[in-house]
């Protein structure tokens, strides 16, 4: 009997004499006929999966599938139990051998599995194939993504407590053998023992990071980084354990553990980063539309949002959010629709026409009919285009992995070569040809590559933080110096909207202006009250609100009246009137342009860049704007249209988009730099690399001359670690260094890139 399951590695309770359970018996035969065999060895040795039960497989709902335009369709999963690259191997290449099934996409970073069919393959035996293979599918879901990167980044930073805690502790033997000239060789060997007792637990535990991805990277046949610092990191500790237990020569094993803890750093530093571009679904962007009330047969029914059909009779009250694309049935209603369009006036709506999804309702409660199931309306589609611009993304750390692709067999070469030369050459013998390659494999190990690129980028955030500029996404650096062309959404970005309050009005009626915007549901009614926080509050009676129309009440014993200037019974031509009793005042809708807006756009006009407003606003309002601005504009255009104007641009240019709606959410991922601003709809902000924290447009400036700056650092220290490792190598070669002094030099490369980093 075997003492470990042959298929999920775990204990074997002894249910038969290979597998633990009948899951896992069917799993490993599933494997075989598929022909996949590879997985056992490509699956790294400390690698368990974990059991599934096949009896409880869950049903996959249709509002987990999207339909394509080519006719296929696609579902976003999360597999749990995938551990390391040969599990994708092995999920990626059964579901391709189901029938019907035309694309695959498994990341082992985030555990996203999406896969795209046809009609010929029933989506349930996707998720059967899954859960035959030993793996658990769910749908995929932010927050179970979230729990996933938690685990990941506790285990990381417990790695580096634990590096950091033991090497500075060996440190102090250390330097009490480095400076203690009166140190009696007994004390100076004990010193030797605690350091080597002390050093296992951090290069076994710490080091994992780094040995399980050169072993996976071996049987796989590549090689990666992580195999020169394995390498180093094992042959530097192997010799230090050596010459303890000899009782002569010198030992490193706090150079092993300082090497540990600062590729620590850089791959902590590297998973933070990735972790900021965590993607967005519908399910997150429609999260506080968890019901809707639909009739049928007559009666009002509340149902799950997601089970919107195309078809539905909607019940829409006042203050409710819709769920899904509609058509009002009834004769006419009024709407917020900033969160789709991104303006801030309120529109009416007559029969027939259609409401997209996310407008909130601000008219007594009206019916409309479902023109798209939840899944597929508008908001869903710019979700699905969110998740595709995300995911296609270049990323500029690859540069240090194609590199190191490159210099780990050409280092490994080197140190056998020192080694040779220095036993069969100079006849040094074998311990100090050992010593050459050892040090060969420590001053050439890439410790300054891995920090070269988020060092820079982290000292970018810092700078970038302290002016009120958060970046989420650091892989925008990448393309930053290929920018030549900036388009701006209008409300909310370039400019802002304020209501101008008549200043002769008595302290009444400033009273009774309040009492009306406070009880008004009106998109402006915010904008005036915020005017008037230092008015005293007082209590209308009478009130009366005719939605889209406008507010009335009396104090008093007069009344008072805010709205169109038809409800007002005036022949004034402004958009909205505030009168009192006899007399009238015009509140004038200001549109004023945000701090250094066109101080900022002259100087991208120096540079040459292209610059255009893309706006879901009036002509007229925009080409006024534009006009301010002397740059080009489009006007009136949906959120999917603004996709395909920003699609059209990026043609022949490189593109920064800055916008502050949901409607602007797809542009603002189509780009290849999005800015947001913090005050903006929390779609936006999500779907967007860069976030300032304010209006002020200088700060535009400073991103792109600071982002110039990092990226041009990355170069530099790109070239400072190799040019290090390209000098350094002869002398450990030819004996010039000890492994000690290389432990030194390799130091001093790393900081060398950061003091470059830091340097203004």
């Amino acid at each position: 009997m075997s003492k470990y399951c042959k298929h999920c590695k775990q204990k074997n309770p002894s249910i038969n004499e290979l597998f633990c359970c009948n899951g896992c018996a069917q799993a490993y035969q599933l494997v075989q006929e598929l022909n996949l065999t590879n997985f056992y060895s490509y699956r790294p040795n400390d690698i368990k999966n974990k059991k599934v039960d096949l009896d409880n497989i869950p049903s996959l709902k249709d509002n987990f599938i999207f339909e394509n335009e080519d006719q296929t369709k696609t579902v976003n999963l999360v597999a749990e139990g995938v551990e390391c690259a040969a599990c994708c191997w092995l999920i990626e290449n059964a579901l391709y051998k189901l029938k019907g099934v035309k694309k695959v996409q498994i990341s082992l970073f985030n555990k996203k599995l999406i896969v795209t069919f046809n009609e010929n393959i029933d989506p349930q035996n996707i998720i059967h194939r899954v859960y035959s293979l030993g793996y658990k599918v769910y749908p995929f879901s932010h927050s179970l993504l979230e729990k996933l990167h938690e685990k990941k980044k506790k285990k990381l930073l417990m790695q580096m407590a634990v590096a950091a805690f033991f090497s500075m502790n060996i440190m102090l033997f250390s330097v009490s053998m480095w400076f203690g000239d009166d140190l009696s060789s007994d004390l100076e060997q004990l010193f030797k023992v605690f350091s080597f007792i002390l050093a296992i637990p951090a290069v076994v535990y710490s080091g994992s990071e780094f040995f399980k991805s050169a072993v996976n990277s071996i049987k796989q046949k590549s090689g990666n980084m992580d195999v020169a610092i394995s390498v180093a990191i094992i042959l530097s500790f192997s010799y230090s354990a050596y010459h303890t237990f000899i009782g002569s020569g010198e030992v490193y094993f706090e150079s092993s553990l300082m090497l540990i803890f600062f590729l620590l750093v850089g791959r902590f530093l590297e998973f933070k980063t990735k972790e900021k571009i965590t993607l967005l679904t519908e399910n997150i962007i429609l999260s506080d539309i968890k019901q809707t009330t639909i009739l049928k047969n007559g009666k009002a029914v509340d149902i799950n949002s997601k089970d919107l059909k195309k078809g539905d009779l909607i019940l829409l009250q006042k203050g409710e959010k819709l769920a899904t694309d509609a058509i009002l049935l009834d004769a006419i209603a009024s709407f917020d629709t900033s969160s789709t369009t991104g303006e801030v006036d309120s529109k009416d709506f007559s029969k027939n026409q259609e409401i997209n999804a996310g407008s909130i309702l601000l008219s007594d409660s009206v019916k409309l009919q479902a023109i798209n199931s939840f899944k597929d309306n508008s908001i869903s589609q710019i979700a699905k285009i969110i998740e595709q611009a995300k995911t296609s993304k270049t990323k500029l750390q690859n540069l240090a992995e194609k590199i190191a692709k490159l210099y780990v067999p050409v280092v490994h070469i080197f140190a056998f070569i020192s080694f040779f030369i220095a036993v069969y050459y100079f006849n040094t013998g074998f311990e100090e040809g050992f010593s050459r390659a050892i040090a060969v494999l420590i001053i050439t190990c890439p410790c300054a590559l891995a920090l070269a690129i988020p060092v820079a980028n982290t000292a970018l955030l810092s700078r970038l933080y302290q002016k009120g500029i958060l970046v989420k996404n650091a892989d925008v650096l990448e393309s930053i110096d290929q920018i030549n062309a900036i388009c701006y959404d209008k409300t909310g970005t370039l400019i802002d909207v304020d209501i101008a309050i008549p200043s002769n009005l008595s302290i009444r009626e400033l009273k009774s202006l309040k009492a009306l915007t406070l009880r008004s549901k009106h998109v402006l009614s915010k904008k005036i009250y915020n005017q008037l926080l230092n008015i005293e509050d007082v209590e209308l009676k009478n009130f009366k609100e005719k939605s889209g129309f406008g507010v009335k009440g009396t104090y008093y014993a007069k009344e008072y009246i805010l709205g169109s200037s038809k409800f007002c019974k005036t022949d004034s031509d402004a958009s909205l009137i505030f009168r009192s009793a006899d007399k009238v005042y015009e509140l004038k809708v200001v549109q004023k342009l945000n701090d250094n807006v066109l101080e900022t756009t002259n100087f991208f006009d120096l540079k040459g860049f292209v610059q255009t407003i893309i706006s879901g606003d009036k002509e007229s309002n925009v080409k006024h704007i534009a006009k301010q601005l002397n740059i080009a504009y489009l006007a009136e255009k949906t959120p999917l249209e603004k996709v395909e104007e920003i699609k059209n641009i990026s043609q022949k240019s490189k593109i920064i988009y800055l916008g502050d709606g949901i409607n602007d959410a797809a542009a603002l991922v189509s780009a290849d730099v999005s800015i947001s601003f913090s005050k903006a709809n929390e779609i936006a902000q999500n779907s967007a690399d860069v976030i300032m924290q304010n209006n002020d447009f200088s700060n535009l400036e400073y991103f792109y001359k600071q982002s110039l700056n990092c990226k041009k650092r990355i170069k530099q220290n790109l070239g400072i670690s190799l040019f290090y490792n390209v000098f350094a190598i002869p002398f450990a070669v030819f004996g010039m260094v000890s492994p000690f002094f290389a432990a030194l030099l390799m130091s001093s490369s790393s900081i060398c890139v950061i003091l470059n980093t830091i340097r203004k």
